[in-house]
């Protein structure tokens, strides 16, 4: 804990500057590899009501490099890039910031805490060429420099168009949370969440791969609504929310959502129940009285604990962390005593029943979300793939170790190394296509 508060004391995010001095040249970005960070984006519009993209940066500190300074602490500058383009691929805004991170000691520099930073680039929304009406999307790309040499990483990003009615109410892009404390029963009661400027990040977490089960309960969907005209009736806004399967054209769930009007926006986090997905890909759509409509995709795997598939499904990604004979009883169970079987699978393991929350439930629920965006074994599910599965038993490793084994490089090795249990783990690529296969299991 102590150590967490000297790294939060010490990060240092200097203010984005309003226009770059100089622009990078393209040939600085030539090469960089992809997935160095993340970056994720939405529509949104400014205090003065101007469209801009609300960007969320987070990047590793083993990522960056790090210089003792004259004060003996580690210093790391970094520069971010944001380039919009038009559908040409012309660009039409460059807009660059500068930061700084600041650390006491060496060992902070490679420790798992990510920097994080937020901009609001300003949008330039020109007409689409030819047409009446403007393009729905924008292509963003998003670069970072670390101390200004040739190591960054870039992100392609792509956002729904901000634009108001002709009464200038307008809806923000919609995104996608999980509950991190995820209730497999809860009534529909609970339903919406007003939100207040940002979502709370103790309660909720941004999902960039949209795939929802028993352990992390049913999606909640963003719904940020904006009165920029002020001539919203009766002072607010109302929204419309339906789902539909990838192959159905007709809706399933719905539901009203009433927000109050206002330039600087008002938001509510919705609760999809269960019952509104269906098996696999479904769409959630909204649609803003006299504004346009915008719609984002969710995979349903597993929430509905009645379907046999569905219920084995949520089996596959506990097996790492059950005893044979839960997965016996949890195997045999009929549909009607599944969901009271998963919730008391999860209330044994809660280091404190008097508190709301499940600690273990949580990470549980972290490690199986990082698990399916990480280490996707061609369309395997990433949770129940060879890597998938030790990552939810044990967590990240301590460290990893990458080697080619073979002189012709054909065979690409990976070894992680977990200190407190004393074991490592060999996973081998062998078509060099990323199918990581666990070849040996080593006590150290």
């Amino acid at each position: 804990m102590l150590r967490a508060l000297v790294l939060a004391a010490v990060l240092i995010l200097t203010a984005g500057t309003a226009a770059a001095q100089q622009r990078w040249p393209s040939s600085d970005w030539g090469g960089g590899r992809p997935g160095w960070f993340d970056a994720v984006a939405e529509g949104n519009y400014d205090a003065s009501g101007r469209p801009v993209a609300h960007l969320s940066l987070t990047i590793p500190y083993r990522n960056l490099i790090f210089l003792r300074g004259k004060d003996g602490r580690f210093h790391c500058d970094y520069r971010v890039r944001v380039v919009q383009y038009d559908e040409s691929g012309r660009d039409v805004r460059v807009k660059e910031y500068d930061g700084e991170v600041v650390v006491d000691d060496y060992d902070a520099t490679r420790d798992t805490t990510p920097l994080k930073r937020t901009l609001d680039f300003p949008l330039r929304i020109p007409p689409h060429p030819g047409a009446e009406e403007m393009p729905s999307k924008i292509r963003l790309v998003v670069q970072v420099e670390i101390d200004h040499s040739h190591r960054w990483g870039r992100r392609e990003l792509t956002i729904g168009v901000p634009r108001a009615s002709s009464q200038g109410v307008a809806l923000g892009d919609p995104i996608v949370y999980r509950s991190l404390l995820p209730r497999i029963g809860e009534p529909d009661a609970s339903w919406m969440v007003r939100v207040e400027g940002e979502v709370d990040p103790a309660r909720f977490v941004r999902v960039s791969l949209p795939v929802f089960d028993l352990s992390s309960g049913p999606p909640f969907l963003l719904v940020r609504v904006y009165d920029l005209g002020g001539k919203a009736e009766d002072d607010s806004v109302t929204v419309e929310l339906r789902t539909r399967a990838d192959d159905s054209k007709e809706s399933g769930w719905s539901r009203i959502v009433r927000l109050p009007a206002g330039k600087g926006g008002a938001a509510a986090l919705v609760r999809v129940p269960p019952s509104g997905l269906q098996p696999g890909r479904n769409h959630l759509w909204l649609h803003c009285s006299g504004a346009d409509s915008r719609e984002v995709e969710v995979e349903d795997f597993g929430l509905d604990p009645t379907d046999d598939r569905q219920w084995k499904q949520n089996l596959r990604v506990i097996e790492a962390v059950a005893s044979p004979e839960e997965m016996d009883t949890l195997e045999a169970a009929p549909p009607q005593r599944r969901v009271l079987l998963w919730e008391e699978f999860w209330k044994r393991r809660d280091p404190d029943p008097r508190t709301a929350e499940n600690e273990v439930l949580q990470e549980h629920v972290r490690r199986v979300a990082y698990a399916r965006r990480n280490y996707r074994d061609g369309g395997k599910d990433g949770a129940i793939s060879d890597r998938g599965r030790v990552y939810v038993e044990l967590g990240p490793p301590d460290s990893i170790e990458s080697q080619t084994m073979l002189q012709d490089g054909s065979s690409e090795y990976e070894i992680w190394h977990y200190l407190g249990p004393g074991v490592s783990y060999w996973f081998r690529d062998d078509d060099g296509l990323g199918h990581w296969r666990l070849i040996r299991r080593q006590e150290n």
